[in-house]
């Protein structure tokens, strides 16, 4: 009887960590994440003051980027790209980041948030561009401060395009 019962549990072990392993790789390590950790930590890197060409910023592999307009819905952000993508938000405020970028009708890279919260901004105009059209666009990045409610100094870099 004892052996039945280690039996049922060890099998539910077994189950329950193929399960995460699988989520593991099929979810979180995914080279969409990947690429979005990769670029967030190079956008929140303090560089303020310099002028650069955005091939260097964005140097991963990507056919367009979709900067989108605040307050659109996330089913016409779908609409725009023309495919379903399950980690587009919402934009609910004006001067937040949210941009994604696609290779083969595919998203490779998504940047969403407060600026102030995710440690940058991105000041590209809402559109649709083509890695072509950026590739030797230049940039310049700025150090920005700012207070919260409780007169905490907060601070995150603005990339501007010279578009």
């Amino acid at each position: 009887m004892k052996n039945k019962k280690l039996k049922k549990i060890l099998f539910c072990l077994v189950c329950v960590l193929c399960i995460i392993i699988i989520w593991y790789f099929g979810v979180i390590n995914t080279d969409l994440n990947k690429n979005t950790k990769n670029l967030e930590s190079k956008l929140s890197q303090d560089i303020s003051n310099n002028e650069y060409i955005t091939k260097n910023l964005f140097d991963f592999d990507y056919d367009k980027i979709y900067v989108f307009q605040p307050y659109l819905s996330k089913s016409d952000m779908e609409e725009e790209i023309g495919f379903k993508f399950y980690k587009l938000k919402d934009s609910v405020s004006e001067g937040m980041v949210n941009i994604l970028f696609v290779k083969d009708n595919a998203p490779v890279t998504y940047l969403y948030g407060y600026p102030s919260n995710i440690g940058y901004y991105i000041d590209l105009p809402i559109g649709e561009y083509t890695k072509l059209q950026l590739d030797r666009i230049q940039y310049k990045s700025v150090l920005k401060k700012v207070e919260n409610s409780s007169k905490e100094e907060n601070t995150y870099m603005i990339y501007i395009f010279d578009i």
